[in-house]
């Protein structure tokens, strides 16, 4: 096989890889909302701006402007949709990815009880406590025992906002006994 068919560009990913014929285009607000996983068969479900939190709507990623994929129409019907954290075209963030990374940073900001190196390991950790890492289980070690010294209505706060970015596996894993 010649070196140049193994450097696809992004146009070539998307055409060759993603093809609309088996990945629809999902609409999502830069919140992380989906409008519709299914654009193409149902443009009548798109909108300019998300009807839950008003922002803009997107359908390709921002960097390099490959269409989000949707549903695959393999005859499943009724299974919840996520959206992709990242383009998996060329690996940069969507933007609810990052606004789920601001939210924690300001929540750790604001947390005058902790040190401001033990903020530093918070922030450094974010990522890991996000995303599906191996360095996921260290990380929630490492934050837990930070978040130890934290007042109880913060802790109720920081739970919310788990809850709000949607990584549920945090709620479980930081709050295994009822925060009361």
């Amino acid at each position: 096989m010649e070196l140049k068919k193994l450097n696809m560009d992004v146009k070539d990913y998307q055409s060759n890889v993603i093809s609309r014929e088996v990945f629809d285009t999902a609409q999502i607000c830069i919140d992380g909302h989906v409008i519709t996983p299914a654009l193409e068969e149902f443009p009548e479900h798109g909108q300019p701006f998300c009807d839950e939190c008003g922002k803009k709507t997107i359908i390709e990623c921002e960097f390099c402007h490959v269409k989000i994929k949707g549903y695959k129409p393999d005859g499943h019907v009724g299974y919840r949709f996520e959206p992709q954290l990242f383009c998996d075209a060329c690996g940069k963030p969507y933007p609810w990815t990052m606004a789920k990374k601001i939210a924690l940073s300001e929540f750790i900001k604001e947390l005058n009880e902790i040190k401001d190196a033990d903020k530093e390991i918070l922030y450094k950790n974010l990522d890991d406590l996000l995303l599906d890492t191996p360095r996921q289980p260290v990380a929630i070690i490492i934050c837990k025992r930070i978040l130890q010294g934290v007042k109880k209505e913060n802790l109720l706060i920081l739970r919310d906002i788990i809850i709000r970015i949607g990584a549920d596996h945090l709620v479980s894993a930081f709050f295994s006994s009822p925060v009361h």
